[in-house]
């Protein structure tokens, strides 16, 4: 028989993150999902403010491409500070390309790190 031995004096620093415990899906954002095309464009996640968006993506597969940020554990505190999801449809790929370029320049989300910074 193996003894293990636990310090009940161990910090929260101490013991090993998990990221699971603390995901919980957002089903206050299922009813944005619902509503998303399977078409070309760029998808904005808002938090409670719309003067500044979280997050500016783009896809040529919107509704994919907005589901699979739902699917990331490490994408839980942006998905948690989000309040709702809007998309803008584009001709296709190169329209949705320089639309997120255009608008990550004008609006400066939170969370976009490439693109915000005009050179």
């Amino acid at each position: 028989m193996v003894s293990v031995s636990v310090n009940q004096n161990q910090t929260p620093m101490d013991k090993p993150f998990d990221a699971m415990e603390v995901y919980h899906y957002p089903e206050h954002l299922r009813p944005f999902l619902e509503g998303l095309p399977a078409a070309p464009g760029v998808y904005v996640f808002h938090s409670d403010s719309d003067v500044m968006p979280l997050y500016i993506g783009k896809s040529i597969n919107i509704r994919s491409r907005v589901m699979s940020h739902f699917r990331t554990v490490s994408e839980a505190r942006m998905l948690h500070q989000s309040r709702r999801i809007s998309y803008h449809l584009t001709a296709g790929e190169i329209g949705a390309l320089l639309l997120e370029a255009q608008m990550i320049k004008q609006l400066q989300p939170l969370h976009n790190k490439r693109l915000r910074r005009s050179r």
